[in-house]
């Protein structure tokens, strides 16, 4: 750690590996990537990291966290804070991105091919993360949704258990499931989600 007197604090969930995981007695694996890649970002700007584990990021304003290593980030917010700063440099702003430095791509998931098309997912429930721009496209489709799930793990869960007959899962989580957990039964599906933009650039976010 580093020895600073000045401290950044950064939100991860507890509970969303690989991306983070909250550290505990005899637990492997645990942290996760976003966690280590924040540590390492704090430390080389000479500060003491901090992390505040936060299930959702409905709770960010009532935290005071300054980092959120995992945001979307386009470019007309890029193109609008790069205006902002160029004309008044002086000021402090409360809401800054980085580029973005990762892809969050998604894809649908099922226990059998026999969902071939958008509207044989009116016939079913599809598990999208809560409060994903994915549960304002598939709403405005008219096809049936829980949105009850945080994470990857949940939505795999939910598909496996029979709560859901389809599943929006990123790239990144199935893998990593499928890692640790051995093949979990469930196949990709060939919908092709590419046409409602559901996948999204990642940053990071300074409060």
């Amino acid at each position: 750690m580093c020895s600073s007197d000045l401290t950044m604090s950064f939100c991860l969930n507890p509970e969303a590996m690989p991306y983070s995981q909250r550290d505990a007695a005899g637990q492997v694996p645990g942290n996760g990537y976003l966690y280590e890649l924040s540590i390492e970002l704090i430390k080389r700007l000479k500060l003491s990291p901090r992390v505040v584990w936060l299930n959702s990021l409905e709770r960010l304003n009532k935290t005071d966290c300054d980092l959120v290593p995992s945001a979307i980030v386009e470019k007309k917010d890029l193109d609008e804070q790069r205006s902002r700063i160029d004309k008044t440099p002086e000021k402090t702003f409360n809401r800054l991105f980085t580029r973005p430095f990762n892809t969050a791509s998604g894809f649908l998931v099922s226990k059998a091919k026999k969902y071939q098309d958008l509207e044989s997912l009116r016939a079913t429930h599809v598990a999208v993360p809560s409060g994903s721009y994915a549960q304002v496209i598939f709403n405005q489709m008219k096809v049936p949704i829980w949105v009850r799930f945080l994470t990857d793990e949940d939505i795999i869960n939910a598909v496996r258990e029979d709560e859901a007959g389809v599943g929006l899962v990123t790239r990144t989580g199935f893998e990593w499931d499928e890692f640790i957990n051995g093949a979990s039964g469930l196949v990709k599906l060939d919908i092709d989600v590419d046409k409602f933009e559901l996948d999204a650039d990642i940053g990071m976010l300074l409060r």
